[in-house]
């Protein structure tokens, strides 16, 4: 028979896995979505509402990113990611802010 204790506790672990996984995965997709709404900016290849939305899927990917990532043991590399998250997420939304105030 198995200890169900045990087994609960084996699955939460597993999660806990996948769940670090899907923040790190956040953090790591932020990069190359940033590259590719800056290079479409820089060749005027992007309009600016698509870049405002660009710049939103960035901010979303920092934001979870940070809120899976914190979670993490302070010291873990994790956990400095989630900061690295929560630092460049502020940096987007300056700019965010300044793009939506250009005319």
């Amino acid at each position: 028979m198995l200890n169900a204790p045990l087994v609960h506790k084996f699955h939460l672990k597993k999660m806990s896995v996948y769940v670090t996984r899907s923040g790190t995965t956040l953090y790591e997709l932020h990069a190359p979505l940033m590259v590719l709404a800056t290079r479409a900016a820089e060749t005027h290849s992007i309009n600016r509402k698509d870049l405002q939305h660009q710049m939103k899927r960035v901010a979303q990917c920092l934001e979870q990113a940070a809120e899976i990532l914190e979670l993490e043991p302070e010291g873990s590399s994790e956990r400095h990611m989630a900061d690295a998250a929560a630092q460049a997420l502020l940096q987007v939304n300056e700019w965010r802010k300044q793009l939506a105030n250009k005319k």
